[in-house]
């Protein structure tokens, strides 16, 4: 997930943490791409239209 999504932190030993709203990006994220889309194509979608895709997010 390249370029989707920041890690909320990052410990001394390089282990990304992620909050709950961004554990929800990650849920999303998956669900896109099991669904067909490529990563490409979510990534796009979030820089076109974040707007957008929040309903979808909690």
């Amino acid at each position: 997930m390249v370029g989707l999504l920041e890690p909320t932190e990052v410990t001394p030993t390089g282990r990304r943490m992620f909050d709950e709203k961004r554990i929800e990006r990650i849920k999303l994220i998956k669900k896109l791409n099991d669904s067909g889309y490529p990563l490409r194509a979510i990534r796009e979608l979030f820089l076109e239209g974040r707007s957008d895709l929040k309903g979808t997010e909690q």
